[in-house]
């Protein structure tokens, strides 16, 4: 009997399951892209990145259109309109200086780092949407286990009521079995909260409002035989986001210095052209405008003062020269980061592996233990509190597989972000048996 309630129990689970949309992660991911308001204001920083950066900029002449209408010798008591008169022309002026030398390599540079910048930032969302939603799947198992567990509680004091209806029980296993489902029904109500909470975070993330889905099957990962922290930093730091970016404020720093030096400390030469087409003074017939004047001249300035220790343009090049140490400090603490959470990954990858081989083993021995002890129970070889043990043993390994599988899981996709390759690509790279 107690077999068929069981069975029961986990029949209605399975068809709730049913009943709800399932939301992949995928489709999460896709969301979160969309909807999420850092990344939309990193996207916003990106493209005035790449506007404020752009190389024909610093070769767009100055045009203009100048004029004036004006009014002359008016008089009133004279009885004089007086004369109107106006000027107008149209100018193009340029100038061209050695500091474009250096400035399409740091415009070209800066878009680099406004597109890095904006990758970490989705990787990092990524990241985030991926940990809700795992916390999501942990939640939804915890408040399913803690209901079945509630609903058997409830049935065995149903049964020990009747048992002690016709004398074959006492009180005390009466209330032994009340104290049990109260507290199965207060754990459930634990694990409902949590829910909720991780329902929250995942929806001020990926802006789903829509709670009422499940999440998909826990992916099966395989053994795998994953190199040492050393070997995976040689072969995959340059394909990290967070190095990428600190080598490019290198690129960054030591432009910005070349660029300080040829305006501080190398004698620069400006080549400036104007272009001037119409009168310069009133125009009285159309003739005036038929009018054009032009200029080019070379200048040269040798900064003789920004070799002097003290002065601004001896400074504003040592200021530079620091920020490329800066710079340099920046990317080996970067290193010695990536090879900290490439290690922790490692760490929790392996330390999941093993303790899903132990859970699945102990979910096993629970089980079979449950089953022979509610037998025992039913034929009155065994008290109710031993019964109760069993049942919170057979719950605690199933939620210990599923905190395994969970965590080895998020451990890859940190290890992915660490690498820059796919989840996917590291199983098939690394796995120690066939994958289907």
């Amino acid at each position: 009997m107690k077999q068929w309630i069981c069975l029961c129990i986990v029949l209605v689970a399975v068809l709730s399951h049913a009943a709800a949309d399932v939301l992949t992660l995928e489709k999460a991911i896709e969301s979160a892209a969309e909807n999420n308001t850092d990344l939309a204001i990193a996207e916003v920083n990106l493209e005035t990145a790449l506007r404020n950066n752009g190389l024909v900029s610093s070769y767009i002449p100055e045009i203009s259109l100048d004029g004036s209408v004006s009014l002359d010798d008016m008089s009133i008591i004279g009885k004089d309109g007086g004369t109107f008169g106006g000027t107008l022309s149209l100018g193009v002026s340029m100038e061209l200086g050695t500091e474009l030398i250096t400035d399409g390599r740091l415009k070209t540079l800066e878009k680099e780092n406004a597109r890095l910048e904006y990758r970490q930032t989705a990787e990092e969302l990524k990241q985030s949407v991926i940990t809700a939603y795992w916390n999501i799947a942990l939640s939804q198992q915890n408040v399913e286990n803690a209901a079945m567990a509630e609903a058997d509680s409830l049935e065995a004091l149903k049964s020990i009521e009747e048992q002690y209806a016709n004398g074959e029980a006492d009180e005390t296993e009466i209330l032994e079995a009340r104290l049990e489902a109260l507290q199965y029904n207060y754990e459930k109500m634990e694990y409902e909260n949590q829910l909720s909470l991780a329902y929250t975070a995942f929806s001020k993330l990926t802006g789903i409002q829509d709670v009422s889905f499940e999440t998909e099957e826990i992916q099966d990962i395989p053994k795998l035989s994953l190199p040492s922290a050393a070997e995976l930093m040689k072969e995959y730091a340059s394909s990290s986001i967070s190095i990428r970016l600190m080598q490019n404020e290198i690129d960054i720093a030591e432009a910005e210095t070349t660029a300080s030096r040829m305006t501080n400390q190398i004698p620069s030469v400006t080549l400036s052209a104007e272009y001037v087409i119409g009168a310069e003074q009133n125009i009285s017939r159309w003739a005036d405008l038929q009018n054009d004047r032009g200029s080019v001249s070379v200048g040269f300035s040798i900064p003789i003062s920004s070799y002097i220790p003290g002065s601004s343009g001896y400074l504003d090049v040592k200021e530079k020269e620091d920020a490329e140490k800066i710079a340099s400090i920046s990317l080996k603490a970067a290193e010695d980061d990536l090879y900290s959470s490439i290690e922790e990954n490692l760490s929790i990858i392996t330390q999941a592996e093993n303790a899903k081989s132990i859970a699945e083993e102990q979910l096993e021995a629970t089980k079979r233990a449950y089953e022979l002890k509610t037998i025992r129970y039913e034929n009155g070889y065994i008290t109710y509190d031993e019964l109760s043990d069993a049942r919170r043993e057979l719950l605690s390994a199933e939620l210990s597989l599923t905190e395994s599988r969970i965590n080895q899981l998020l451990g890859l996709y940190g290890l992915s972000m660490d690498i820059g390759i796919d989840v996917s690509e590291i199983i098939s790279t690394y796995a120690t048996e066939e994958t289907e």
